[in-house]
């Protein structure tokens, strides 16, 4: 169990064992959370770049593009797709 004190500017100094049992290095965006027993810090884990056209929202990745093609026919968009791919990974139709 660890201690730290609140200095006058309202700031703590997590010690630095705990910093490295959490991976924790300076920057870290740290989530603080108010329950029954008192506050908990948790690290908010920064998600890898989004895609173009995506974009993280809660924590989940969502498609924000505009779609070119006519996608009430499932079946014929599905294929587009798998067309699409398969031109961009050089795969013969």
């Amino acid at each position: 169990m660890s201690s730290a004190t609140l200095d006058r500017f309202g700031r703590i100094v997590i010690p630095s064992a705990l910093r490295q049992r959490h991976g924790w290095k300076p920057g870290v965006e740290l989530e603080l959370r108010d329950g029954p027993d008192g506050i908990s810090l948790v690290a908010v884990r920064s998600a890898a770049p989004a895609p173009a056209g995506w974009a993280w929202q809660d924590g989940m990745l969502v498609c924000t593009a505009t779609a070119t093609v006519d996608i009430t026919d499932l079946a014929a968009f599905r294929d587009g797709l798998d067309a699409q791919r398969d031109a961009e990974l050089g795969n013969p139709s």
